[in-house]
């Protein structure tokens, strides 16, 4: 149990600073919302980039609850078979829900990152934080997008995540740190004491004061940089 986002990133740097630290090149990419503060955490304490990838949830017909997959802002989808085959969607239909949901990612994208351009992630070492993995859904549509570039590495690392998508994702990362795989796995939410829906505002928020910090740093390094008289 976890006592907010905030801690459990906190937590997720104890345990595998080591790790994080071996990283060539590493650059922090936090799922919107819920995992910015925990992504956060981890790129303040090592002093690391931090962007975003924007993912939304692909609702099914009748219940926009229920995932039939996902799919990134920039057009990567992942479809649950199993659950997707049993509405019987035509390919149509599969098209017009995806491109409903890639607006909707494409829209936040924008508004969190306050239109700055997205980070270059191709010869990185990318650690992907979310706030914990039930399915596994937008996780897996996040990893079809960064497969498709030069990364040099990519770490899945999650506070807490389910068993079930332990598996499925395994063998789709180098490596994947998990602080928790409680059995039976319940909703994310409730392996935390607080979890309230991170706004836009505060996720905002997060990014500016990394923004903020990476500007300070080049700062300082660029007058450290500049020849001083003797």
């Amino acid at each position: 149990m976890f006592q907010d986002r905030g801690h459990a990133g906190q937590d997720l740097v104890k345990e595998f600073k080591e790790r994080f630290e071996m990283l060539k090149n590493p650059l922090v990419i936090a799922l919107p919302r819920g995992g910015i503060p925990v992504g956060y955490e981890i790129a303040k304490a090592l002093n690391m980039p931090m962007d975003i990838i924007l993912v939304k949830k692909i609702g099914a017909p009748f219940d926009k609850e229920l995932a039939l997959g996902a799919i990134t802002e920039t057009g990567e989808v992942f479809f649950n078979e199993n659950i997707a085959s049993y509405y019987e969607l035509t390919k149509e239909e599969e098209h017009r829900l995806s491109a409903e949901a890639k607006e909707k990612a494409i829209v936040q994208g924008k508004k969190l990152r306050e239109n700055r351009p997205p980070l270059v992630v191709d010869n990185k070492s990318i650690i992907l934080v979310d706030d914990g993995i039930a399915t596994g859904a937008t996780v897996n549509a996040v990893i079809k997008y960064l497969r498709h570039h030069k990364i040099l590495k990519l770490v899945l690392a999650v506070p807490v995540c389910a068993e079930q998508a332990w598996e499925e994702l395994k063998n789709l990362v180098d490596d994947f740190l998990v602080l928790d795989m409680p059995s039976p796995f319940l909703a994310v939410g409730r392996h935390y004491i607080s979890f309230p829906q991170v706004t836009d505002e505060e996720a905002i928020s997060y990014l500016r004061e990394l923004q903020a910090r990476k500007e300070n740093s080049a700062r300082i390094t660029t007058i450290n940089d500049f020849p001083h008289s003797q």
